[in-house]
């Protein structure tokens, strides 16, 4: 198949939408032959790339509304993602407060995962961590403690040992009374700060 074809194949294996085309559709992204020579060449494959990216991470994860779980079209895929990627430059750039707050609308009416967002911190912004940081932050104002805590957990997967993001995680397990957790967290520091001593003592106090 040439390019046009191929893209042709991949707007109607969306339009299919069912447990066949999308295997399909993950199968093609799984051809490095098709990656190297269309998908990384083309912009709009190189976006569906990127959903089978997130669909693959939430299907491993057993999220049941994934990026696939509604039919989408190939169009309605890249303008989700190309929104959200223009909320998180006007986040990190601009400072804008509401832009904040309508990503968290966005995700939430749009039903996406936090693997979707960390997959678009990790192509969309510059300072990642600040960023993974900031969005935390915004969860656990909002009561939502366990998407705050998957936010970090997939920052610290794909950064292991950032001292802040690790005290973060190991600081919510200890308001959740899981502390042989926020030891495991603390030890995999390398250069304890100041912040780390105080952690570090604190679970070791409560034995």
């Amino acid at each position: 198949m040439d390019k046009q074809q191929y893209k042709q194949y991949v707007t109607d294996l969306l339009n299919e939408h069912n447990r066949q085309s999308i295997d399909e559709l993950v199968a093609l992204y799984e051809d490095r032959d098709f990656i190297r020579d269309y998908a990384s060449e083309d912009t709009e494959l190189g976006y569906i790339y990127i959903v089978t990216c997130i669909y693959r991470e939430e299907h491993n994860e057993h999220i049941k509304n994934n990026i696939m779980s509604v039919r989408r079209t190939k169009e309605r895929l890249i303008q989700i993602i190309t929104y959200c990627k223009f909320l998180l430059w006007r986040i990190e750039l601009m400072f804008d407060d509401e832009a904040v707050e309508e990503l968290m609308r966005y995700l939430d009416y749009e039903k996406l995962s936090v693997i979707f967002l960390v997959e678009m911190i990790r192509i969309g912004s510059i300072d990642k961590i600040s960023m993974h940081i900031k969005l935390s932050e915004v969860y656990k104002k909002q009561m939502l403690d366990t998407y705050a805590f998957q936010l970090l957990r997939y920052a610290n997967n794909q950064e292991p040992g950032n001292e802040q993001i690790v005290c973060m995680l190991a600081d919510m397990c200890i308001q959740y009374g899981n502390i042989e957790s926020a030891k495991k967290l603390l030890e995999t520091i390398e250069k304890p700060g100041r912040i780390t001593e105080v952690l570090l003592r604190k679970v070791y106090s409560d034995e």
